[in-house]
C-alpha cells in the first residue's frame, strides 16, 4: 500500500513527441524484457488462484514461523501481523516482527502526488478529484499513452508489469504512445514515466492534451506496488484516508503529522461505491509522516490494523479492482451479467469474481474440506423455536484432536435488519510459544468478505464478535491445519452463532437484553433479567433474588477482576475438562464456570470472581454448586470484603472433593460496601480444576434446600411430590372429595389434591373440570432435567430461562410485569415450563410490551437400548419388536407414514402407558401393548463409581474400573500412583522393578556379589533384580545355584494402562510409558522404528511407535521430531 506525500510543484507540460529515442526501440526494449514479465506474473496469478498452501515442498512453513528472524519483506508478512495468541485470557502478539523496516515501506515514503491549486483545497471544501469523485474526468476509453523516459532504466520492469497488470484485469488500456493510439483514443494527453525525486504523479485523473507524470526515483520506487499507485493516482484515485466516508475507520491524529504534510490526510468528497477498504494499496501506513515517528492514524478496530501493511502477493486488492471497474464502467459491455453470489461481483470477462474462499460460476460454492464448513444460514423462525436463531458447528472429531491438513470453511448468513454474533465456545491450536505465531488458527472475517480476517489459536473460551458495519448479514471463519500441516493438532474449536439486531451493536445493557424499539427507529430498549432494574438495567432490585447460571443469555453478577490474580475463570460445558479433573457436565443447564489448571497454569496460581453490583447492606444468602475433582486440587474459598477493603473467608474447602457437584449455602452479615468473591488456587498438577455454577443470591436466611418436583429413578412407582396440577394446567380435584367427579374409594387417602400414581404407571389426578374426569399430570423425571423428551416440551424442567428471541423470562412466583394464574410454579424460579399443552414450554417475559414466549429447549436423545429410561417409556429406541402377549409387530409403515422409519418396533408415539405396536387382530390391526424393563434396574444405572469410574454390568451386580489414583469398590479412596512391577517393552530395558526370580524359580544372585558366580557385568546394578546390562535383548541375572551360572527372567508384560503424566517417584520420566507424542514446539514424534528424516540408534525402542521416551537418562521424556531440520526435542508431559 502507498502512503503518497501531496506537495506543489510546477507542471511543465511538453508538446509533441519523445525524441530521445524512437518508437521501434521503444518496442525493443518492451519486448526484450516482457518475457521475463509474462513469467513472473504467471507466478502471480498462479498464487492468486491456489486454494490454500499446503505447506510442502521447499522451506517449510513450520520451519518460517519457528525462524528468530523473520524478513521484514517477507511475503507472508500480513498473514504473520493478523495473528494473535490467546494466553490466560489476554491476547498476545507475535514477536519479532518489523514489518517498518521492509524495504517496500521505506519506497513507500518516497512517494509524493502533485496537485494543482484546486485539488489542494483544505478539508471540508468543494473538491472535484479523489477516490473516485463526482465530476471527476476519466480518461477516455480508458486508454492511457504513455512514454519512458531515456532516464528511467532499473524501474521500467516494475512499471511494465503494472501496465500488464491493468491490461489483464481491467478495462484500463495503457500503451505506448503513438499517432495510432491518439487516434484511438480520441485525444493528445498522455503520461511520461521518469526517474526523479521520490515516487509521485502529477495530479489525479485526467487533464486533458497534455503531459501528466509519474515519477519513480531510481533507486528507491522501484517495486510494482509503487507503479500501481502512482497509476492510480493518474487514473483518478485517491488515499483511501481521505474518502468522505473515513472517520468511521480511521481517526486522525493531527498533532503528530508533521508540519507541511496536513493536505495529505484532508477528506474530500468521494463516490465510495464499495467498502472502506483498510488493505487498499491506496491506504497509508499508521505511522507515516508522524513526527518522530508517531502514529498520525488509529484505526476504529485495532484488530484490523495488519491490514494496513502490504500483501505483496496481491497488488490490488479485490476492492482496489472493483473500484477501477465501476469507475470505467468496465462491464457494460456484458450483456448476460451473473448475478454473482457472496460479495462476488462481475469481471471485464463478463464472470464472477471471487472472494478468496468461493468458486463456482456464481461464487455459489464454499471452499472447504468435505466433512466440515459450509453454509449456516441462520434465520428468524419463532415458529420453529428458535432452532435456526442459534447454531453451533465444530471441527471435525472435537473434542477430539483436529486433524491435520485441514480446511474447514463456514459461510454466515443472516436476514437483513440482523447482524450476526459468532462466541468461540472453546478452542484450542497449536502456536510457537517463543514467537507466538499461529501453527494453525481460525481466520475470522468478521470485516468484509474480500479482505484477510483476523486469525486466533492459543486456548479461547467465550470471546465474542460481532460483524461490521460493511457486513453485517455475513461472515466467513475458516479453521486451518493445513498450512502448517506437520504440526500436532490440537483438540480444535466449537463455535457458536446467533442472530443480534443491528441497533443493538453497541449497547449498554448490563444485565438484560437488547430489544429494538418497535415504535421508534433506531432505538433500542433494555428488558432486565429478574432483580435488575434500570434504564441500562445496571441497578439490583431492592431483596432481590440474583441468579448466575452461565447459560448464554445470562449475565452473572460476578466476574473476573481485571488485577490482582494469575488468571480467569472461563466458562465450561461438557468436553472442556480435562480427563481426571474437573465436572463431567453442569450442575444444571449446559454451561459452568471453571478454572482450567493445565498448562500455562503452575502450582500456587490465583483465578479470583468477584462481585460487579452493589449488594444489599442487609443479610443474606449464597447458595452455588461446586465440583473440586482431581487428584492435585488445592482450595476454593469465599471471602467477604467491606468498604475499607477488609477481607474475610466465609468458606473454603480443600482437595478432592469427588466428581459429584456439591451445594453449599452460605450466611453473609449485613455489610457495609458489600462485595463477594471467589478464589480458587492451582495444585501441584493439571488435575486441579475447580468449577462454580447455578449462583443464587437472596435477602435473608438460609432456608432449607426444598426438594425437586420430579419422580427419582428407581423409584417410578412412588411419588410424594405436591404438583397439583395436570400437564394442560387444570387444577386437581382433591382426593377425599367427589365434586365434580367421584372419587374411586381406594384413592380417598391420597394426601390433598397431590397428583399421585395410583396404580398407573404415572402421577395423574381427577381434574376440578367438569368435561374432563381424570388426566396425567406430567411429572418430570429427575434425571432428564435439561432436555425433553414429549413432542411438546411437557415433561421440561430444566433451566432455560429465555424465550426464542432472548427475552428474560418473568420468576413464577412474581405478577411483575405480567400478571398471571400459574402460582403453583413458584419453585421452578423463571425457567420455561409447559403447564397447559401448548405447543412447547413458554414463559411470561420480562418485557412489559410481550406477555409471554415460546422457548427453545434441547430435546433428548434417543438412546438404542433395551430399557426406558422414563415410566411410559416415551424415550424407547430399542429393537423390542414383540408384544407382551408374544405377537409379532406389524410394520409401522403400513399404518404410519409419520412412523415409517421405525420399523416394527415397539414405541410409544402417543404418550401411553408404555411402550406398543400394532399387531394383527380379527379384522383389522389392533394396539398391544410391549413389556420394556426400566432402565433403573440396571445396577451400573446413575453410575455408583465415583470419581469418574466406568461401572460395569455383572449379571446383578457391578464393577467400577477406577481412574489412576482411585481405589475401592466404588472408586472412592483416592492413593498414591504407583508403577506396577511388570515391563511394558518386548525387550524389557526400562525395567526397573524388583522382581529377583529366574523363568525356573532360582533365586537371582546379587550384581554387586561375586559369589557364587564370578562376573564383570553390572557390578554397579542394585540389588538382584532382572536386568539387561549385555544387551541381549531380554532381562536376565546371575543365579545363586552354584551349577546354573545364569538364567534368563520370566517379568511379566504390564496389564494395566500406563500412566498418562509423571509421578512425583520418576521425575525425569524414565518409566514414562504413556501414548504423548509431541515435542515442546508442537511437531509429531518420528517412529522409533524409523530412520526417517533423522538415523538414530535407539533400536530397542522399535515397538514404541512414536511416543515420548527417557531411554538415556535425560532430563525428561524425548523424541526425534518429523521435521527434518530438528533432530530432537523434549516432550512436555503433565505431571501426576
Amino acid at each position: 500500500m502507498l502512503r503518497c506525500v501531496t506537495v506543489c510543484l510546477a507542471i511543465v507540460v511538453t508538446a509533441g513527441y519523445p525524441v530521445s529515442e524512437s518508437e521501434n526501440q521503444q518496442k525493443s526494449i518492451k519486448q526484450h524484457i516482457l518475457e521475463d514479465i509474462r513469467k513472473e506474473l504467471r507466478e502471480y496469478y498462479n498464487a492468486l488462484s491456489k486454494p490454500e498452501e499446503s505447506g510442502s515442498g521447499g522451506r517449510r512453513n513450520e520451519d518460517e514461523i519457528d525462524s528468530k528472524d523473520i524478513d521484514p519483506d517477507d511475503e507472508n508478512m500480513q498473514l504473520f501481523l493478523s495473528m494473535g495468541v490467546e494466553i490466560n485470557g489476554v491476547v498476545k502478539k507475535p514477536k519479532g516482527l518489523h514489518p517498518e523496516d521492509s524495504k517496500l515501506l521505506k519506497e513507500q515514503s518516497l512517494d509524493r502526488t502533485i496537485q494543482t491549486d484546486r485539488e489542494a483545497d483544505k478539508e471540508g471544501q468543494r473538491r472535484n478529484k479523489r477516490n473516485f469523485g463526482p465530476g471527476w474526468v476519466r480518461w477516455p476509453k480508458g486508454i492511457v499513452p504513455y512514454i519512458l523516459d531515456d532516464n528511467l532504466v532499473a524501474n521500467r520492469r516494475s512499471f511494465l508489469e503494472a501496465v500488464d497488470l491493468f491490461n489483464n484485469l481491467t478495462c484500463i488500456r495503457w500503451k505506448p504512445r503513438s499517432p495510432e493510439v491518439k487516434a484511438e483514443a480520441g485525444h493528445d494527453g498522455y503520461v511520461k514515466i521518469q526517474s526523479g525525486s521520490g515516487c509521485s504523479s502529477s495530479g489525479l485523473g485526467f487533464k486533458g492534451d497534455r503531459r501528466h507524470n509519474i515519477t519513480l526515483q531510481e533507486p528507491g520506487c522501484g517495486s510494482v506496488d509503487i507503479a500501481v499507485h502512482e497509476m492510480l493516482h493518474i487514473l483518478g484515485q485517491t488515499h483511501e484516508q481521505s474518502r468522505n466516508d473515513r472517520n468511521r475507520y480511521v481517526k486522525i491524529i493531527w498533532k503528530n503529522v508533521i508540519s507541511g504534510h496536513e493536505e495529505n490526510f484532508y477528506r474530500v468528497l468521494t463516490y465510495d461505491r464499495n467498502p472502506y477498504d483498510l488493505g487498499s494499496i491506496m491506504q497509508y501506513e499508521p505511522l507515516f509522516f508522524g513526527v518522530d515517528d508517531k502514529g498520525t492514524m488509529e484505526l476504529r478496530d485495532e484488530n484490523l490494523e495488519f491490514l494496513a501493511y502490504p500483501d505483496e502477493r496481491q497488488l490490488l486488492t479485490f476492492y482496489d479492482l472493483k473500484d477501477v471497474l465501476d469507475q470505467y464502467r468496465c462491464t457494460d459491455h456484458c450483456t448476460n451479467t451473473p448475478k454473482c453470489q457472496n460479495a462476488g461481483y462481475t469481471n471485464t470477462n463478463c464472470e464472477c469474481e471471487c472472494p478468496k474462499g468461493f468458486t463456482g460460476a456464481l461464487c455459489e460454492t464454499v471452499v472447504t474440506d468435505p466433512d466440515c464448513g459450509g453454509y449456516v444460514t441462520l434465520e428468524d423462525d419463532t415458529f420453529n423455536f428458535g432452532v435456526s436463531r442459534d447454531i453451533s458447528v465444530s471441527s471435525p472429531n472435537y473434542p477430539d484432536p483436529v486433524g491435520l491438513g485441514k480446511i474447514c470453511r463456514w459461510a454466515v448468513k443472516a436476514p437483513s435488519g440482523y447482524i450476526i454474533k459468532m462466541t468461540i465456545d472453546d478452542l484450542h491450536m497449536a502456536y510457537n510459544y517463543d514467537r507466538v505465531l499461529c501453527y494453525h488458527w481460525l481466520e475470522i472475517q468478521y470485516n468484509l468478505p474480500g479482505q484477510p480476517g483476523i486469525r486466533r489459536c492459543g486456548d479461547i473460551v467465550g470471546k465474542s464478535f460481532l460483524t461490521s458495519v460493511d457486513s453485517p448479514t455475513f461472515m466467513i471463519v475458516t479453521m486451518d491445519t493445513k498450512r502448517a500441516g506437520k504440526m500436532a493438532a490440537n483438540k480444535g474449536l466449537k463455535l457458536h452463532f446467533k442472530l443480534e439486531r443491528e441497533v443493538c451493536r453497541d449497547n449498554q445493557c448490563m444485565f438484560g437484553v437488547c430489544v429494538a424499539d418497535e415504535l421508534k427507529e433506531c432505538n433500542y430498549k433494555c428488558v432486565c433479567q429478574p432483580g435488575y432494574q434500570g434504564e441500562m438495567c445496571d441497578k439490583v432490585v431492592d431483596d432481590a433474588k440474583l441468579n448466575c447460571n452461565f447459560e448464554r443469555f445470562e449475565k452473572c453478577f460476578f466476574d473476573n477482576i481485571q488485577e490482582g490474580d494469575d488468571f480467569e475463570w472461563g466458562p465450561g460445558f461438557k468436553h472442556s475438562v480435562s480427563l481426571g479433573t474437573g465436572p463431567e457436565g453442569a450442575h444444571r443447564g449446559s454451561q459452568f464456570l471453571f478454572t482450567e489448571m493445565s498448562f500455562p497454569r503452575f502450582p500456587g496460581d490465583k483465578a479470583i470472581l468477584r462481585t460487579i453490583v452493589s449488594l444489599p447492606e442487609k443479610a443474606g444468602c449464597l447458595s452455588f454448586a461446586y465440583n473440586m475433582f482431581g487428584r492435585n486440587v488445592n482450595k476454593l474459598s469465599l471471602f467477604l470484603e467491606d468498604s475499607a477493603s477488609n477481607k474475610t473467608e466465609l468458606w473454603s474447602k480443600t482437595g478432592n472433593q469427588g466428581s459429584d457437584w456439591l451445594i453449599a449455602d452460605i450466611s453473609v452479615p449485613a455489610t457495609y460496601g458489600l462485595n463477594l468473591s471467589f478464589e480458587a488456587i492451582r495444585g501441584d498438577s493439571w488435575d486441579s480444576d475447580i468449577a462454580l455454577d447455578d449462583i443464587w443470591w437472596n435477602v435473608g436466611n438460609c432456608d432449607a434446600i426444598a426438594p425437586e418436583d420430579c419422580i427419582e429413578f428407581g423409584k417410578e412407582k412412588v411419588y410424594n411430590g405436591t404438583r397439583s396440577y395436570t400437564k394442560k394446567g387444570i387444577k386437581c380435584q382433591a382426593w377425599n372429595v367427589s365434586e365434580p367427579h367421584l372419587v374411586t374409594s381406594k384413592y380417598a387417602h391420597f394426601e390433598s389434591n397431590y397428583c399421585r400414581m395410583g396404580d398407573a404407571a404415572d402421577p395423574w389426578c381427577y381434574t376440578t373440570d367438569a368435561n374432563t374426569r381424570w388426566d396425567w399430570c406430567g411429572v418430570p423425571y429427575c434425571y432428564a432435567s435439561e432436555c425433553s423428551y414429549a413432542s411438546d416440551g411437557s415433561d421440561y424442567v430444566g433451566t432455560v430461562s429465555h424465550t426464542v428471541n432472548g427475552l428474560p423470562c418473568q420468576m413464577w412466583d412474581s405478577n411483575s410485569p405480567h400478571k398471571h394464574k400459574y402460582n403453583m410454579l413458584t419453585h421452578d424460579q423463571n425457567y420455561c415450563r409447559n403447564p397447559d399443552s401448548s405447543v412447547a414450554p413458554w414463559c411470561m417475559t420480562m418485557d412489559p410490551a410481550v406477555r409471554l414466549g415460546y422457548c427453545d429447549v434441547p430435546r433428548c436423545e434417543r438412546v438404542e437400548q433395551e430399557c426406558i429410561l422414563t415410566a411410559t417409556g416415551i424415550d424407547y429406541a430399542g429393537k423390542t419388536n414383540v408384544t407382551a402377549s408374544g405377537k409379532n409387530c406389524l410394520p409401522w409403515k403400513n399404518i404410519s407414514e409419520e412412523m415409517a422409519h421405525e420399523g416394527n418396533y415397539c414405541r410409544n408415539p402417543d404418550s401411553s402407558e408404555s411402550p406398543w405396536c400394532y399387531v394383527k387382530g380379527n379384522t383389522k390391526h389392533v394396539k398391544e401393548k410391549c413389556t420394556i424393563p426400566s432402565c433403573a434396574e440396571s445396577p451400573c444405572f446413575q453410575n455408583p463409581c465415583k470419581n469418574h469410574g466406568k461401572c460395569t454390568v455383572n449379571d446383578t451386580s457391578f464393577t467400577c474400573t477406577c481412574l489412576n489414583g482411585f481405589k475401592g469398590d466404588n472408586c472412592e479412596i483416592l492413593e498414591s500412583i504407583e508403577e506396577a512391577d511388570c515391563k511394558r517393552t518386548s525387550t524389557g530395558w526400562e525395567y526397573s522393578g524388583k522382581i529377583g526370580i529366574t523363568k525356573s524359580g532360582r533365586t537371582c544372585q546379587a550384581w554387586g556379589s561375586q559369589t557364587p558366580h564370578a562376573h564383570t557385568y553390572g557390578t554397579n546394578l542394585p540389588g538382584n533384580y532382572c536386568r539387561d546390562p549385555s544387551d541381549s535383548g531380554y532381562l536376565w541375572c546371575y543365579t545363586t545355584d552354584p551349577y546354573k551360572e545364569w538364567e534368563e527372567c520370566n517379568i511379566p508384560n504390564c496389564a494395566t494402562p500406563p500412566l498418562e503424566c509423571i509421578p512425583d517417584s520418576d521425575p525425569q520420566g524414565k518409566l514414562y510409558f504413556g501414548t504423548y507424542n509431541v515435542t515442546q514446539f508442537g511437531y509429531p514424534c518420528q517412529r522409533w522404528d524409523s530412520q526417517t528424516p533423522h538415523e538414530h540408534s535407539q533400536s530397542a525402542l522399535s515397538d514404541q511407535e512414536n511416543y515420548c521416551r527417557n531411554p538415556d537418562n535425560k532430563a525428561m521424556p524425548w523424541c526425534y521430531t518429523t521435521n527434518p531440520n530438528r533432530a530432537w526435542l523434549f516432550c512436555i508431559i503433565k505431571d501426576c
